[in-house]
This record gives structure tokens, sequence and C-alpha cells, in this order.
């Protein structure tokens, strides 16, 4: 079960930012998923390699 919640953890937070990120862009509601698609993958890809090698220590917190 920690395994489990500990992959959870992670492939959650990787699609929530990628998410995030994505809905930041121009026009989002205008694209198509195979747009969306292929503008997430390298930012998804990003995250991966950035929790891969560093975890948490360097995610911040912006104070709107």
């Amino acid at each position: 079960i920690d395994a489990y919640d500990e992959n959870s953890f992670w492939d959650q937070l990787i699609e929530r930012m990628t998410d995030r990120d994505v809905a930041k862009l121009p026009s989002p509601e205008n694209r198509s998923y195979e747009e969306i698609c292929t503008i997430s993958s390298p930012i998804e890809d990003r995250y991966i390699e950035e929790f891969s090698e560093h975890g948490l220590s360097r995610l911040t917190i912006e104070d709107k």
C-alpha cells in the first residue's frame, strides 16, 4: 500500500502541475485532445525528470 501511495502521489502531482501549465497557455479550450497531448508531453517529461532528480527540494509555492 505504501509503494502504491508513493507512486500515486508523484503521478498525481505531475499530472496536476502539467494540467496547470497547459491551462495557462492561450486558448486551451480551443485545442483538440491530440494537440493537448502534444503540448503536455514535454511539460510532463520535464516534471518527471525534475522530481526524479530532486524530489520536492526545489519545489516552491508562490504567494499571489
